[in-house]
């Protein structure tokens, strides 16, 4: 879930239980609770900003969200996938580490 220009923060609280994990690219970090086995948010950094998208499977009330769409992202090229991420992922991202 992401909506473009929208301001998110991001806090790992327990940082024994936070890691990093890159696939693909390298473009795109997917932060993974080593706990719950769960990742709730992915964020890319281009142009030096942080851009997001959140994993709505992980929230508590999902139901309130609309459902997913398919999104096939196969054959994007490095250039479409950056300009897709500043266009649709939110980019007032903060993350902090506690």
């Amino acid at each position: 879930m992401s909506k473009q220009g929208a301001p998110l923060d991001i806090d790992v609280m327990v940082p024994e239980h936070y890691a990093v994990v890159h696939q693909g690219t390298g473009r795109v970090d997917f932060h993974h609770c080593t706990r719950c086995k769960q990742i709730p948010v992915a964020t890319s950094v281009i142009d030096h900003q942080y851009y997001a998208v959140v994993n709505v499977a992980c929230l508590h009330d999902r139901a309130v969200f609309a459902p997913p769409r398919p999104v096939d992202l196969t054959s994007a090229t490095m250039d479409e996938s950056i300009a897709r991420r500043r266009a649709n992922w939110c980019s007032q991202v903060t993350l902090r580490i506690r």
